[in-house]
């Protein structure tokens, strides 16, 4: 018997990671084998990892695979196949469930991405953290969010976290944002004066103006009371 055996190699296959780790445990398949001679066919299996049909932890990649297949008579035959291992886990996103930020002093506030992840994960890597508003059309996912004074009066905010891993796959949660305007406005008041009893009185800002700033900008309203006698004094 000089004629080796048949053997036929299983399809490439692909492998994903697993859950918890960037690896994936593997159990090789089995050639076809065929011998007009020898029953059973003796065949064997080696690759980068070494023989035998199943390893663990086995790293992304592509991977060829070598099958031989020998028969009684020392005939041998191979082929070759290919192991893929592809990580399809999108990350698991955990998001903070509502938080409240406080305007700076220049009244703008951009919150970095990251500030909303309350401990997201991947089984290989995370690669990138984004945001958006969800109450703005125009918004779309960026490393950080922005927020106004004119936020400061509304409820809540609702945003969007995005994470991104190392092999593009992504997954999202949401989170409810309350701005806060915590700064009180200053006015310093014009210095007292002395008018004549004859002095209109009607505009105030003949006496001065007051000077006020605010973070969030100001409006400044007056309330006049006035103590004068018949004789304009007071």
């Amino acid at each position: 018997d000089n004629k080796p055996p048949t053997i036929t190699c299983p399809p490439a296959l692909t492998f994903n990671t697993n859950a918890n780790s960037c690896n994936a445990n593997i159990q090789l398949p089995l050639p076809i084998v065929d011998d007009e001679c020898s029953n059973p066919v003796n065949s064997t299996v080696n690759w980068i990892f070494g023989p035998g049909l199943i390893h663990n932890n086995i790293p992304l990649g592509t991977y060829p695979v070598i099958y031989t297949a020998t028969d009684a008579c020392g005939n041998g035959a191979t082929c070759s196949s290919t192991i893929i291992v592809k990580d399809e886990i999108v990350p698991t996103a955990i998001c903070i469930t509502q938080t409240t930020i406080a305007l700076p002093t220049n009244g703008e506030a951009w919150v970095p991405a990251q500030s909303f992840d309350a401990g997201s994960f991947d089984n290989c890597c995370l690669q990138k953290y984004e945001v958006k508003r969800n109450d703005d059309p125009a918004s779309i996912f960026g490393p950080s969010v922005k927020f106004i004074c004119l936020d400061s009066g509304k409820d809540f905010i609702p945003i969007s976290l995005k994470l991104t891993d190392c092999h593009g796959l992504y997954n999202t949660c949401d989170v409810l944002v309350k701005i806060q305007d915590k700064y009180k406005p200053t006015i310093t008041c014009p210095s007292a004066v002395v008018i004549d009893c004859q002095t209109n009185r009607s505009d105030l800002n003949v006496f001065g103006k007051p000077v006020a700033s605010d973070n969030c900008g100001y409006t400044i309203a007056y309330n006049l009371k006035e103590n004068i006698s018949n004789c304009g004094v007071g």
